[in-house]
């Protein structure tokens, strides 16, 4: 039997067993296995075991029939993996890649950006973190709508701030009219352990009380 780099984790496996049924009925060494198995190969197979092997040899790792049946099928199993998880048109993109990691760079490029298209998106977020700041007459669920899709954004590309910072940065951004009960909740709350919700349902709730007043 043959085996050409097929995605179908099943069809892997199904092509070892029939090479064990082979072997079981001759006598070869664990080299011959593995000799032997190489050369039925072809196709995407013959190349994903040439950057395979060339790993091995440069990580000094012994190359065996028993790596060998478990790298197979992990590669195998890991793109399926990837082919179920992606749409048509990412699948054209890296329907050629014969290693999985391959599969992972495109992907990750294609969404994330090259290393400095990934710093010039931080550089950009945080600069829109440190400038962040309440909207002239909008609500302050408006507002935390904003702050968390820009702290999601930012989390995306490995920027991530602490509840902490968080909670000091929401108070920071508030406008003049608010600094009553930002003094309130500085003196109240520690602000090391007082959650991100626990802030914006206070604030909501001011908020609901000014309106209050106002339409009175």
């Amino acid at each position: 039997p043959t085996f050409n780099g097929e995605l179908n984790a099943t069809v892997s496996k199904q092509w070892i067993r029939d090479l064990e049924k082979i072997f079981a009925t001759l006598e070869c060494t664990d080299e011959q296995k593995l000799n032997f198995v190489v050369y039925r190969l072809w196709g995407d197979a013959t190349y994903w075991w040439e950057r395979t092997e060339a790993k091995w040899e440069s990580c000094g790792l012994d190359q065996t029939w028993d790596k060998f049946q478990k790298i197979v099928q992990l590669n195998a199993k890991a793109k399926h993996i990837i082919i179920c998880a992606i749409n048509s048109n990412e699948f054209n993109r890296v329907s050629s890649c014969v290693l999985t990691k391959e599969m992972w760079d495109k992907l990750q490029v294609t969404y994330e950006g090259t290393n400095q298209v990934k710093e010039d998106n931080i550089s950009m977020l945080v600069h829109e973190y440190e400038m962040f700041t309440m909207q002239y007459n909008k609500d302050i669920k408006t507002m935390f709508t904003r702050f968390t899709n820009m702290t999601n954004a930012s989390q995306a590309f490995d920027r991530v701030y602490t509840n902490s910072d968080m909670v000091r940065k929401i108070l920071k951004c508030l406008p003049k009219a608010w600094m009553p009960k930002v003094t309130a909740i500085e003196e109240a709350k520690d602000l090391n352990t007082l959650p991100l919700e626990d802030l914006l349902g206070s604030l909501m709730t001011n908020e609901l009380s000014i309106l209050k007043r106002d339409d009175e």
